[in-house]
């Protein structure tokens, strides 16, 4: 389920130029079904909540999962939010950046 909805949640990112209305398909589903057919009020901010969570699962310990991700995020991805993935590699590599200084100037000063 995890590399179809990397694959497909790239539709929920805007092109410019497309249009962005949400039309609803309930029309097309048969009224038991109408629940299914209704959207998300912030597609994009799901689709980024989606990319943010499986970039945080690189680290996993469980090898399977680690796997799983790279593949979702390296092949099945959608090109549509490469940029996000970028974007979030950088956050952590950034974030790892800061931990590092402040590990490296508690080392320093506690030995002076």
């Amino acid at each position: 389920m995890t590399l179809l909805l990397a694959a497909m949640i790239g539709a929920c990112v805007p092109v410019p130029g497309e249009p962005t209305d949400i039309v609803s398909l309930g029309r097309h589903f048969p009224p038991h079904l109408e629940p299914l057919a209704t959207f998300p009020s912030q597609p994009l901010t799901l689709a980024k909540t989606f990319v943010m969570e499986l970039v945080g699962l690189l680290d996993d310990e469980n090898v399977l999962i680690r796997e799983t991700v790279k593949d979702a995020l390296g092949v099945e991805l959608n090109p549509r939010l490469f940029l996000t993935v970028l974007q979030q590699i950088e956050a952590y590599v950034v974030l790892y950046d800061a931990k590092s200084a402040v590990l490296t100037s508690r080392k320093g000063g506690s030995a002076g």
